[in-house]
């Protein structure tokens, strides 16, 4: 049986046994956690919690009957990943990604007439603007940011994309995705390649939240996920190739670890407070026309005006490698 950890300080291990006990699990948790306090949860979310102390020390891992998933779906711990979590101390470590190539954000820079605005929302603090990282991926750094305080990194949110369009391609057709199933799914794995829609759809169902993308040129407000059975909201900021995430400050200081990132879904003071925040981003220029911006393809050199002619460009040489070009 192999199990990955991974741990709430920060840390990840394997755990690799051929016929484990409970006990053998539990004592390679503590060596890691560093704590005889933690939780363990069998996930990619929604999480389910695995009340191990309840169980006999010596009864096989293979031998446990384990809760069903959140969609009634048999859950199996060899090749699964378990999230460990333990309270927070003074030396804990906030989450964060897995990679340093995609941080997540843990301070802002004192604030200059420079910076993003904030925008109050009552006694209850400040609406910040969380800049992502300009890497191609940062619609999956603001879902991670958001969703699950970067405990995962932009290559396992990609993963998570395909493996759910794989699971289901009579939905996720080659009408639906534009291209064939096993080529969309080849082509978000790479980590050029920029997540929209069908991204956002897919992260809202499988976190279980509503999300809203405010787009900063039309401040028209996206919607994915809206059913009745969802209590939580998200809120992203789009510009037109680059997301960026809102959260709520409730104290001064200038440390984004405690900002609150998940909001009720009838929270209307948070959303319009967000979209006042979004103005004042159109006021400053914040965002790209996609139908008159210039692109490069820094796969080929070619010079490509506006989204739909970068995206045709793309679909006829493979090419996914762009940035924004001044001099076309």
């Amino acid at each position: 049986m192999r199990i990955r950890l991974r741990f709430s300080n920060g840390k990840t291990s394997v755990f690799s046994h051929p016929e484990p006990t409970v006990k053998d699990l539990l004592e390679e948790v503590r060596t890691h956690a560093g704590s005889e306090i933690f939780e363990i949860k069998l996930g990619y979310p929604p999480f389910v919690p695995i009340p191990l102390a309840a169980v006999p020390p010596d009864f096989k891992l293979d031998e446990l009957e384990l809760p069903s998933s959140a969609d009634g779906s048999k859950v199996q711990l060899n090749g699964s990943q378990l999230i460990i979590e333990t309270p927070n101390t003074e030396a804990a470590a906030p989450l964060r990604p897995v990679t340093e190539s995609k941080p997540q954000p843990q301070f802002n820079p004192p604030p200059d007439k420079d910076d993003p605005p904030t925008v109050k929302v009552g006694d209850r603090g400040e609406l910040i603007h969380v800049v992502m990282p300009d890497d191609n991926s940062c619609l999956f750094n603001a879902i991670n940011y958001v969703c699950m305080g970067g405990a995962y990194s932009a290559e396992e949110l990609r993963h998570l994309i395909a493996a759910r369009i794989q699971s289901n391609k009579e939905f996720y057709s080659e009408a639906v995705l534009e291209q064939k199933p096993d080529d969309y799914c080849e082509w978000i794995n790479m980590p050029t390649s920029w997540g929209g829609g069908i991204e956002l759809g897919i992260f809202a169902e499988h976190f279980g939240v509503e999300i809203v993308a405010l787009d900063v040129q039309s401040e028209a407000a996206l919607k994915f996920n809206e059913g009745d059975n969802v209590k939580e909201r998200v809120i992203l900021i789009y510009s037109g190739i680059h997301y960026d995430a809102v959260s709520l400050r409730e104290g001064l200081g200038y440390r984004t670890d405690n900002d609150i990132r998940r909001f009720d879904k009838n929270d209307d003071q948070i959303l319009q407070g967000a979209k006042k925040l979004v103005a004042e981003l159109r006021k400053k220029g914040y965002f790209t026309d996609t139908s008159n911006f210039t692109l490069q393809c820094n796969d080929c050199g070619t010079a490509l005006k506006g989204q739909k002619a970068a995206a045709k460009h793309g679909m006829e040489t493979g090419h996914s490698n762009f940035q924004e070009y001044k001099g076309y």
